[in-house]
Parts: C-alpha cells; sequence; structure tokens
C-alpha cells in the first residue's frame, strides 16, 4: 500500500467524524484568522488543496472562482453537500492537474503536516500559483530534533491521521522559490503562515 493508498484509507473512515474535530476551538480558531489575514476577494482563482468536507468553503466570499482537490471520494462527498459552487475534484496533491499560474491563491489547511511527501505538495502549490500569489497554510512546524516523547506521539496521530510533530517548515520549504512573509501562532493546533513568490514583495 502506498502512502496516499493509507491516507485515502485513513480520511474514508474519517469522513464522518472528521466535522466534529473540526469545530473544536483550537481547530477551529486558526482557521477563522487565516482567512482574516487572507481577505481573499471576489474574482480571485483559489484552489484549496485537501478541501476535506469544505471547512475552508464557508470562509470564501461569492464570486471567488474557488477549486478544492482531495484523495478522499467520501470527504469530497460531504464537500459537495455544502453546495458552496465549488469546482471539486479528486486529486493527488503531490501531482496537481493545474497548468503553472493556475491561481492566485493556494491554501494548505492541515495538509502539510498529513501528506507522504510535504514538500513535493509545497513545490506543486508554488508551482500552480500566480507570479505575485500568495500560499497561505495552517499547520504545526517545529524547528528542533524531535525527542522521544513527541516522536511517539507523532507515530499515534499520523496513525490515525492526524498531524506529523516532527515536520520542520524550513525542510519543507526546501528549494521551492517561496518565503515567508508572515508566520504567527493562532493556536496549540496550528500556525498561520503565509508565503509568498521569493522575488515577490
Amino acid at each position: 500500500m502506498t502512502t496516499n493508498d493509507r491516507i485515502r484509507a485513513i480520511y474514508q473512515r474519517l469522513a464522518a467524524v472528521y466535522d466534529v474535530a473540526a469545530r473544536l476551538p483550537p481547530v477551529a480558531r486558526p482557521r477563522t484568522r487565516l482567512f482574516a489575514l487572507a481577505d481573499i476577494r471576489p474574482g480571485q482563482r483559489v484552489l484549496v488543496v485537501g478541501v476535506g468536507t469544505g471547512q475552508d468553503l464557508a470562509h470564501l466570499p461569492a464570486g471567488a472562482e474557488v477549486t478544492g482537490i482531495d484523495l478522499s471520494p467520501a470527504m469530497l462527498a460531504r464537500a459537495r453537500a455544502r453546495g458552496t459552487g465549488a469546482t471539486l475534484r479528486e486529486m493527488d496533491a503531490e501531482q496537481l492537474d493545474f497548468p503553472d499560474g493556475s491561481f492566485d491563491v493556494v491554501l494548505l489547511s492541515y495538509v502539510l503536516s498529513v501528506v507522504g511527501d510535504p514538500a513535493r505538495v509545497l513545490a506543486e502549490a508554488a508551482r500552480v500559483l500566480a507570479p505575485d500569489g500568495d500560499i497561505w497554510i495552517l499547520g504545526k512546524f517545529y524547528e528542533t530534533p524531535p525527542g522521544p516523547g513527541r516522536r511517539v506521539a507523532s507515530r499515534v496521530l499520523t496513525a490515525i491521521g492526524g498531524a506529523s510533530l516532527t515536520r520542520s517548515l524550513t525542510a519543507t520549504i526546501a528549494d521551492t522559490p517561496v518565503r515567508v512573509s508572515h508566520r504567527e501562532t493562532a493556536s496549540r493546533a496550528a500556525d498561520v503562515i503565509r508565503l509568498t513568490p521569493a522575488t515577490g514583495a
């Protein structure tokens, strides 16, 4: 079984209860903060990577051109039931089926700590981003080496579909031509991070 197969299977099972966890304040507050900072406007082309059950969709303005992707058909079915009018597709975040520069905003909410290859996912997000666009991330990253306790907790969380506690934002960015233009701690569950093209303002 590949990593993507494992992730798809986990989220097929979690789809029915995912929204309960997503409404918990430590998870919901950072999402609200992200959208306050992102100030997404009507007419902007928005890609939601790992759209899940569509928690991000309610925060997007009418008139935005929204596309959401996810590996899990069960999660996508719940997102479609929200009736937002977003275009929703089953797709691998490591191999986005979009031309370069297709989107003004790319959202990665609680995604980079879950996917098998976060550096590849971020590189693909940067590829499909317009030259003056923004990537917005919700996630928890650690620049210090994990101790035994954090490694064990991370293994347990990732086995049940939760976030890895061992990933570094610096390592995830790697050679991707983006830079951190904003980062703040929104809760113990997530930081809000804005990435912009390295040549951008």
